[in-house]
Parts: structure tokens; C-alpha cells; sequence
């Protein structure tokens, strides 16, 4: 009787924590966008172009619209050993704009009229910077 006094309080505490991870772990995912006209150094202020549950399906849309998979998947694999897209030999050099490019948390598309840059970011970051007010 009085091993099962102490087990309760455990198995309800290791409860909490679970519900507690899983909580923190589910957060929305939100693609920013912003363009920018040669030579691509004035960029628009970021907008907010959607959101998805998870990071990889908002990173799908970046493929989507700029052909550039997220670094480690499956398909950035297949492009690295076919040498195809951001790996492509013909698409190296310093002397040229890339057409494609992969940052941190995104990509960006380049073309002759204008530069296209989406990122995935957790709902809780603003790329704008913090708001203003407070004190």
C-alpha cells in the first residue's frame, strides 16, 4: 500500500512534463518575404506570406517557389549527388549572381528584373525587428 502512495505523484508529474514538451514543441511556422531590384542592396520591408504547423511544410513552399530544397533533406541530397540546382558546377563562380541561393532559414531567387527572399520562421520571431513602445 504504501509503494503506491509515492507512485502516484510520480506518474501524474511525468504526465505534466509531457503535455508540457508537447505544448512547447507545436508552435506555427510563418514564410516572410521581400524583394529587392539590382544590384539587390535596397531590400522592402518583410511581410508575412502564410503559416504552417510545421517547419518542413513551410520550407516545401520555399522549394515550391524557388526550387531550392532545405539543407539535410532528401531532396538536397539527390540535388548534391547529381549535381543539380544550388550544386550545378555551372552555377559557381564570384563573378556571377547566383539564381538561386540558400540562407539560414530560407532561400532567395534572383532574376534580372528582381530578387525574391523567403524564409520559415517560428510565429514567435518577427524578422522586422522587435516592436516599438514600452518605456
Amino acid at each position: 500500500m504504501r509503494r503506491h502512495v509515492w507512485s502516484l505523484p510520480l506518474v501524474t508529474l511525468c504526465l505534466l512534463l509531457a503535455i508540457a514538451t508537447t505544448a512547447h514543441a507545436e508552435c506555427a511556422w510563418v514564410m516572410w518575404a521581400r524583394f529587392a531590384k539590382p544590384p539587390y542592396t535596397e531590400w522592402t520591408s518583410w511581410s508575412s506570406v502564410h503559416y504552417w504547423e510545421t517547419k518542413s511544410r513551410c520550407w516545401r513552399k520555399i522549394t515550391d517557389l524557388t526550387s531550392v530544397p532545405e539543407e539535410g533533406s532528401l531532396a538536397d541530397l539527390v540535388a548534391w549527388t547529381f549535381g543539380r540546382g544550388l550544386y550545378d558546377p555551372k552555377n559557381q563562380g564570384l563573378e556571377k549572381v547566383p539564381e538561386r541561393a540558400r540562407g539560414l532559414n530560407g532561400a532567395t531567387l534572383y532574376s534580372r528584373e528582381r530578387a525574391f527572399e523567403y524564409v520559415c520562421l517560428p510565429d514567435t520571431v518577427d524578422p522586422r525587428g522587435p516592436k516599438g513602445g514600452g518605456r
